[in-house]
């Protein structure tokens, strides 16, 4: 089932470059990011898997979630599997008040998102049911793949990474530079394919230095590592936890 969001920004790929990933358990989530500068605000994409969340395993349930990775300032998004086949994402920062809303309510005349503050009741995709509230909830596009999967779009989560080739003695290195936020610790892995099996790859923190760390810790500054490039082609991914 597809929700669809205004103002749809495209993913981007790369052949012979960078790819970013972000995961936080229990979500696997892939973006992002073309080796060169990117305007900030792209699109980023979680893979939900339905298994790590019993709630919404079946149909009615409903929770909030919080983005890993993000600023604390970034609000939860609400994820509903209304129906066996329809799973919908919402913004859960009530459009009347700003206030925060609870996770979806199933009752067949009842159910819906509520907000304490004042009642506004939306349904699961973020439609009004009942005001104050005159507008819908911010709804992110989710493709349900019928079984385990739930892919949402979340437009200004994907964040910006860009990758140098940069000269070192004895051949080269990749200088990878992503934002970090505080609180959370990135890895960095490396795929020969994009079919490929993943590694973690180590790194070091200047161009000639010594490539055994395997942790950024995050600082809310942008980081940069620098990589070997095995067998000179590939790519490499960002990973937060």
């Amino acid at each position: 089932m597809q929700h669809t969001i205004s103002r749809r920004r495209s993913l981007k790929t790369i052949a012979l470059g960078v790819a970013a990933a972000l995961v936080g358990a229990p979500w696997r989530v892939k973006f992002v990011a073309e080796a060169q500068a990117q305007s900030a605000g792209e699109t980023g994409v979680f893979i939900l898997k339905l298994a790590a969340f019993p709630v919404l395993q079946n149909a009615g349930g409903s929770l909030l979630l919080q983005v890993p990775g993000m600023p604390p300032s970034f609000p939860q998004i609400v994820v509903t599997r209304k129906t066996a086949t329809e799973v919908y994402a919402v913004d859960s920062i009530c459009t009347h008040a700003s206030c925060v809303v609870n996770a979806y309510f199933n009752h067949p005349t009842l159910g819906g998102i509520i907000c304490n503050c004042h009642g506004s009741r939306y349904d699961a995709d973020g439609r009004v049911l009942n005001g104050p509230a005159t507008l819908p909830l911010t709804a992110y596009q989710t493709t349900f793949n019928g079984t385990d999967t739930v892919r949402i779009e979340i437009p200004g989560l994907g964040y910006r990474v860009t990758g140098v080739l940069t000269p070192v003695t004895g051949g080269n290195r990749y200088a990878l530079s992503f934002p970090t936020v505080d609180g959370s610790q990135y890895e960095i892995r490396h795929r020969a394919s994009l079919t490929g099996a993943e590694s973690t790859a180590s790194f070091a923190t200047t161009p000639e230095g010594a490539a055994t760390n395997t942790v950024v810790f995050g600082d809310n500054q942008e980081q940069t590592v620098y990589v070997d490039l095995p067998g000179g082609v590939g790519f490499f991914s960002v990973v937060c936890y």
